[in-house]
């Protein structure tokens, strides 16, 4: 019974990370959608499937999606805000007050997320993590600020613009150890994409670290000579000793005397 009830729990659970406040509803409403549309459930809580009349076919039918719906949002809150929506009986009813609550203007966030975009750079940090954080700000640039749907062909052009927009930064932000690869990327015509660049320039990282390997134990191994070399000079051979039989002195095993 307790390794179902784990299993049970663990289905429960569709998101990574539980909604805590304002600081990550965002990325939590993100979440639980995807997973909601996944489980072909999103309509429990986007209002467009509501509850039917009790006499209706689907009344039962609907109640128990309804309510695996609200646990699913149950396990994905903290304990906190699971008990001031405790008693609401509608998933609808339940998303939209945590909207209301949680969610802040765009504005701000995509101050911040510029602002740390305007000073991020590689610094000490592989080419992969610097990648990864800045991508994590276009991501949620994005999703703070979707772009229309146009079918005119002139959001192709503004989104090729931001593409280029994006692989500028990224180049802007490399060290200038990369400037060769900077350079390389910027005279192709037309320009790579962002991910390219950075395949592009992660495989020069990974050959630099096998250079470097090659170098640091081909030093290492000069080193050593070198130290085997400085010994060598002071290294005496052994001469074994012998003592006359007549006098018992001290004679020396190369001398070839056998006595005094």
């Amino acid at each position: 019974m307790a390794r179902g009830g784990g299993m049970r729990t663990r289905r429960a659970i569709l998101v990574p990370k539980i909604l805590t406040g304002n600081e990550n509803y965002s990325t939590w409403r993100r979440s639980m959608l995807i997973a909601l549309v996944a489980r072909n459930k999103v309509k429990f809580v986007n209002g467009k499937l509501p509850q039917p009349e009790e006499d209706h076919e689907d009344y039962d039918s609907w109640c128990r999606c309804n309510n695996t719906v609200i646990s699913w949002i149950l396990h994905a809150i903290s304990r906190e805000i699971v008990d001031s929506i405790m008693y609401h009986d509608n998933a609808a009813e339940i998303w939209e007050e945590l909207h209301e609550r949680f969610n802040e203007k765009n504005a701000p966030r995509i101050f911040e997320a510029k602002k740390t975009m305007q000073s991020l750079t590689q610094g000490s940090s592989t080419v992969t993590t610097y990648f990864t954080r800045l991508k994590s700000l276009w991501d949620q640039t994005r999703e703070y600020r979707p772009q229309p749907v146009c079918s005119c062909g002139a959001m192709r052009i503004i989104q090729e613009y931001q593409d280029e927009d994006r692989l500028l930064e990224f180049l802007v932000g490399l060290n200038d150890s990369y400037s060769l690869a900077r350079s390389q990327i910027l005279m192709r015509d037309p320009l790579p994409s962002v991910n390219k660049a950075y395949a592009i320039v992660v495989q020069e990282e990974r050959q630099r670290g096998l250079t470097n390997g090659v170098s640091s134990k081909t030093e290492a191994e000069k080193s050593n000579l070198n130290t085997e070399g400085q010994f060598a000079g002071n290294v005496q051979p052994f001469r074994p000793k012998f003592s006359c039989t007549n006098c018992m002195s001290e004679i020396d095993g190369n001398a070839g005397s056998k006595g005094c």
